[in-house]
């Protein structure tokens, strides 16, 4: 069973991995097409702007996600790294509810949110801001997945 939920993050991961990839060369060839429409042929576009955005957005909430499961984002460890071991258990402890309580909120209220856009378009691109909200509440859902994924394995270092 274990194994099954490895591979469940194995394959999220992977699938953040690969939206965030095509999302940052979307966003670079919008930003390049614009720079080349509007310094070149002096007619600027109405909707690379709102794309660059948007993808800009998705990579970064969809990277913090991943950034989890790698134990790679930002931290402060000075405190942490001078404490008993016991102590850097209940430290880790405290960061995986931190974690999780800011991934519920951003999954509960992210949700609620895209709904509640649901109606609305985006300026620019025309499509319903309910695909624009909508990486918040996948961010979180993949964020409380990956930090189940290390309680279970036993991740005890900084993340």
């Amino acid at each position: 069973m274990i194994t099954l939920f490895y591979r469940l993050c194995d394959r999220v991961e992977t699938v953040l991995k690969i939206v965030g990839t095509i999302l940052f060369c979307i966003m670079i060839f919008a930003v390049s097409y614009e720079i080349v429409m509007r310094y070149v042929f002096n007619a600027p576009t109405f909707w690379s702007e709102a794309l660059a955005r948007y993808s800009m957005i998705w990579i970064v909430t969809l990277g913090l996600a991943v950034g989890i499961r790698q134990c790679q984002n930002i931290h402060v460890d000075f405190v942490a790294r001078q404490v008993p071991p016991a102590l850097k258990t209940i430290f880790a402890w405290m960061r995986f509810l931190a974690v999780l309580g800011f991934a519920g909120v951003l999954l509960v209220y992210g949700t609620q949110h895209s709904i509640a856009n649901l109606g609305q378009t985006v300026t620019g691109l025309e499509v319903s801001a309910f695909y624009v909200y909508l990486c918040v509440p996948i961010s979180g859902a993949a964020m409380i997945l990956f930090i189940l994924e290390l309680i279970v394995k036993g991740e005890r270092g900084l993340f």
